[in-house]
């Protein structure tokens, strides 16, 4: 059974908190905004009209990541008469994806995730209408009249939701929600959101070769040569990225501080240069220049620890291994592994801005033809 919100106040919120983005519609001032745990009661398909939800993006995945573009495990319903008991759908549960979001519900106070998934390209395409530059996974978004909640991921507590409208990305004027990590059960998934951490240790940094060059997937991901990332275009920048290891103060089990190794985002990386990486821009100069980047690094990361800290937003899922001892082979003998992987979906100044830190980044030399 999975760990209930508590209900969400219905009241309609002032608009002013919210500053939609790309031209998007502006927000109907009679939504009214609920968390996950209120699409599940079994009375809201009676109350739906002018209900949204806002989420952040935390993770996107295009079906080629999946191997044969199927979701991880089975589907789950839900029971009738019951929102929070569920039971395994019939035949093998799986079902095909173009592309699968996941979102953090800043209406949870526990860390809730849901998902949504799109069928095929132009499912994608409406429904990232107003997404189309300049929006990326850590961006936050509105999800206007979401259906009720039928099925879930796999063996986790994550709902899919489904909706008619396109997403609309909003920047938050109000400070984000402060959610703690808490260790998830075994398979499930929860996201946590720091603010005005001033202990954050950035280390190894060192820049490669992005999997593409768009804007969506914020560049996070290290994928296979078959692989493709979840972005509908590319943009014209060098798919150049940095990758480095970041030290969080993360209180997790018996450590104080959590490493995450290899960590990309585009957004991170643009906070250490002074000028965009355009396509004229050489990785072979830059990686000869790596040093002089982790200088830079290393005063930028000092400077805001001490001035008002870092945002980061995340999630953490609580891994499962087969138990070798069970007669047989089913997902009923798993057990959970001591294996834990979090991962970093939004890691930015709180406060300071990049014009103030502007004297701070690292200048890279463009070439002639690209100074004028």
């Amino acid at each position: 059974m999975p760990q209930q919100d508590q209900p969400a106040d219905q009241q309609p919120q002032p608009q002013e908190e919210y500053e939609v983005l790309n031209g998007a519609p502006e927000l109907d001032k009679q939504l009214k905004f609920i968390s996950i745990h209120d699409i599940c009661h079994p009375s809201y398909e009676d109350t739906c009209e002018d209900k949204a939800i806002v989420g952040c993006l935390i993770s996107i995945k295009h079906r080629s990541s999946a191997g044969d573009g199927k979701t991880a495990g089975a589907s789950w319903m839900q029971k009738a008469g019951s929102p929070y008991q569920r039971m395994r759908t019939s035949g093998p549960g799986t079902v095909t994806y173009d592309r699968l979001f996941t979102f953090a519900d800043l209406r949870s106070t526990n860390g809730k995730c849901f998902c949504v998934m799109t069928s095929n390209p132009q499912e994608s395409d409406k429904l990232m209408r107003h997404c189309i530059s300049n929006v990326r996974v850590g961006d936050t978004f509105v999800i206007i009249e979401p259906d009720s909640i039928k099925n879930y991921m796999g063996r986790s507590d994550n709902p899919i939701i489904s909706f008619r409208q396109p997403l609309f990305p909003v920047r938050l004027k109000k400070e984000l929600p402060k959610i703690k990590l808490s260790v998830p059960d075994m398979g499930q998934q929860k996201f946590f959101c720091l603010t005005g951490q001033d202990n954050i240790k950035f280390q190894r940094a060192l820049p490669v070769q992005a999997s593409c060059s768009g804007f969506l997937c914020d560049r996070q991901q290290d994928l296979s040569l078959h692989e493709h990332c979840g972005c509908l275009i590319r943009d014209r920048s060098k798919a150049i990225v940095l990758c480095m290891d970041v030290t969080l103060p993360i209180s997790l089990d018996d450590v104080t501080s959590y490493r995450v190794q290899n960590f990309r985002s585009w957004r991170t990386t643009m906070l250490f240069f002074s000028t965009p990486l355009t396509p004229s821009t050489e990785l072979s100069s830059l990686i000869k220049k790596h040093r002089e980047i982790r200088t830079k690094i290393k005063d930028i990361q000092n400077y805001i620890n001490g001035n008002g800290g870092w945002t980061v937003i995340g999630w953490y899922h609580k891994g499962q291994v087969l138990d070798a001892s069970a007669d047989t082979k089913n997902q009923e003998d798993n057990i959970t592994s001591q294996n834990h992987s979090i991962h970093i979906s939004y890691l930015y100044p709180t406060s300071i801005t990049p014009d103030q830190i502007k004297a701070m980044q690292y200048k890279h030399e463009q070439p002639e033809n690209q100074q004028a």
